[in-house]
């Protein structure tokens, strides 16, 4: 992760890779689907104009297609608490249905 528009200091999120990396809407948390599909959140402090991550955790399983694919799979609410996961289905269960009116 680097400061933009202008070139900074990097700092690593994780040591296993990740995709589809999103952001709170606050700037504290960061998201993203590891290797393993699991969906991984890391704090993030910007005090004093530096970047500091904290310890990537684990949230939840997922059974999204592919971490690295092109487009977002999830969509996180503005307060980091919901998910939306564009994800295959179990065996035997149902699809789900949303429908917005």
């Amino acid at each position: 992760m680097a400061k933009f528009p202008s070139p900074g200091g990097r700092i690593q999120i994780s040591n296993h890779g990740g995709a589809q990396a999103r952001w709170r809407a606050d700037g504290k948390e960061l998201y993203y689907i590891a290797m393993n599909k699991k969906l991984m959140a890391v704090s993030i402090d910007a005090t004093n104009g530096t970047l500091k991550a904290g310890v990537p955790h684990a949230l939840f399983q997922t059974r999204i297609i592919a971490p690295r694919i092109v487009l977002f799979q999830y969509a996180v609410s503005a307060d980091g608490k919901r998910f939306l996961i564009n994800s295959l289905p179990s065996t035997g269960t149902a699809p789900v249905t949303v429908l917005l009116n």
